[in-house]
């Protein structure tokens, strides 16, 4: 659908299911989830799943490579080979490129230099887990 859309920017975060709302009781109800812990929750929910189900790691690739498949839907046949590869830092650097090209260039009017910068200065928070 997003293909079809043919939008400016399209994003893809990976669900989270944060401590005390409803849907983290479904999660831990269905096994989704093994306990209720807000130190588990990662930094970015563009990184990685705390679910614990069929094919997340599938997922989670997809979600690396959503942006650049539907800015260049030709792409879309890799796409669907890569996902059934280990996660790995080059699914990580295409994601963090791709994001900072289509995504905070064009949503923040940033001119190349001022990317840099912004991605330097923020890079950290995607790899560092918390403490």
């Amino acid at each position: 659908m997003n293909i079809k859309l043919r939008p400016l920017v399209a994003r893809a975060s990976i669900f989270t299911p944060f401590p005390k709302l409803p849907i983290e009781k479904y999660a831990l109800e269905h096994g989704y989830i093994d306990k209720s812990d807000p130190d588990s929750i990662p930094n970015t929910v563009q990184r990685e799943s705390l679910l614990k189900q069929k094919d997340i790691g599938k997922i989670v690739n997809l979600q690396k490579f959503f942006a650049i498949t539907v800015k260049f839907p030709f792409l879309r046949p890799a796409v669907k080979c890569l996902v059934h590869l280990p996660n790995n830092i080059i699914f990580e650097m295409v994601f963090l490129s791709t994001n900072a090209i289509l995504y905070f260039k064009n949503s923040f009017n940033l001119n190349f230099f001022q990317l840099i910068v912004f991605c330097v200065r923020n890079v950290k928070f995607y790899f560092v887990k918390k403490k």
